[in-house]
């Protein structure tokens, strides 16, 4: 993950966290890769927040859309995972196909990834442009 990346995610959990006044930026760090990897809710929130950025992706297939049935169908899980599965649908083959096993096994595959990165992102452009109109 790079700094820029990392630092927007630093500052999203840190608005959220209460007692972290006096907490270096290596602990928030470290709590914030410890929410990526174990906190489903928080990582979808964050990407709904900052953007479906390609770290997020890939921490989000990684550790949490195996587990896609045990989360509730509300929220901003499944509005994340209805996101990834739209964008992938979207995508060219052979990406469309490697996207359902990058979402069956938990393994992100980088083209993938950025292709779905690439796609989120086109699609958010495009809503933005109509909501502004």
């Amino acid at each position: 993950m790079n700094d820029a990346d990392l630092n927007d995610a630093v500052a999203f959990f840190r608005e959220r966290l209460r007692g972290v006044e006096n907490a270096t930026f290596a602990q928030l760090k470290r709590w914030t890769l410890h929410k990526l990897r174990n906190d489903a809710q928080a990582t979808a929130e964050l990407m709904l927040a900052a953007g479906y950025r390609a770290p997020y992706i890939r921490y989000f297939i990684t550790h949490h859309i195996r587990h896609a049935d045990d989360y509730p169908a509300d929220g901003a899980i499944s509005v994340v995972i209805s996101d990834l599965r739209r964008a992938a649908r979207k995508l060219p083959q052979p990406y469309r196909d490697l996207a359902e096993v990058c979402f069956r096994w938990g393994y992100p595959l980088p083209a993938v990834i950025y292709k779905l990165e690439g796609k989120l992102k086109d699609e958010y452009v495009r809503t933005q442009v109509v909501e502004t109109r």
